[in-house]
């Protein structure tokens, strides 16, 4: 089930039901909140479906304050998002994302804390039905402008996606035939699917980043309009990309 930490702090739901099944409730009006010290730990083999579709990640944090510290954590073998913020305001530093199934770094409902010094590094026999990336992003699963936005602030990243691994290509990451699970393929009614990008930013996120080299996905950055004006967002500078290398990618964005 991996690691689950529900705080105080705020989130654009004001007190939410923590995702993939459990009933913990996470979210209050103290950004400060302290929920402890999580430093040098590894994550393995975490995400067991309680349901379909419900699955736990690596390390979920709900509405977890700024006065928490959470440093040098790695998760290996995630069966859903290997990150996944649901609002908050904690900062975060030297994070390793390795073959997870989904997504890498996920950021939701009003997540806006500072987030440096990350690896990923996909399997390309691993894909999620949802399609995988490195980063998604939204403010809330509408696409709504409730407030606090989702706007973290993401530096010195490295997203190294499937394509040139193991002769994996940009065809094969559309047909998905190569993609099989490999030895890490958990049989317990998860479905494989497909990579998409290295950043898919939609329903009105605001997530910034800097500082980052994207290698070998298929599609570099999505900024997706279909809930939300996120290429407003983005092309007026209320979120910004900057110093971002995309290399060895199908398409750019």
């Amino acid at each position: 089930g991996g690691i689950i930490i529900c705080g105080l702090a705020q989130n654009n739901q004001k007190i939410m039901q923590i995702e993939g099944g459990p009933r913990t409730m996470h979210g209050g009006n103290d950004n400060l909140d302290s929920s402890g010290e999580l430093q040098y730990c590894r994550i393995e083999y975490a995400g067991f479906p309680f349901a379909k579709d419900k699955e736990i990640n690596g390390l979920t944090l709900g509405s977890v304050g700024s006065g928490t510290k959470i440093d040098h954590i790695m998760v290996s073998y995630c069966n859903d998002d290997s990150f996944e913020w649901f609002g908050g305001t904690v900062n975060c530093d030297h994070l390793v994302a390795y073959h997870g199934w989904d997504d890498d770094f996920d950021t939701d409902n009003g997540f806006s804390g500072n987030v440096q010094y990350c690896l990923s590094v996909r399997n390309p026999l691993i894909a999620d039905t949802s399609k995988s990336n490195g980063f998604e992003s939204d403010n809330d699963a509408d696409g709504d402008s409730k407030m606090p936005m989702t706007a973290p602030h993401f530096s010195n990243i490295t997203l190294v996606g499937p394509i040139g691994q193991n002769g994996f290509t940009y065809e094969d990451s559309i047909d998905g035939g190569k993609i099989t699970g490999g030895d890490h393929f958990p049989n317990n009614g998860s479905a494989l699917g497909v990579f998409q990008a290295a950043m898919h930013l939609r329903r009105n996120t605001r997530l910034n980043c800097e500082n980052t080299l994207a290698i070998g996905w298929p599609v570099g950055i999505i900024i997706d309009n279909q809930r939300g004006d996120c290429r407003s967002v983005y092309s007026s500078a209320s979120a910004t990309l900057r110093n971002t290398v995309i290399a060895d990618s199908g398409i750019e964005g």
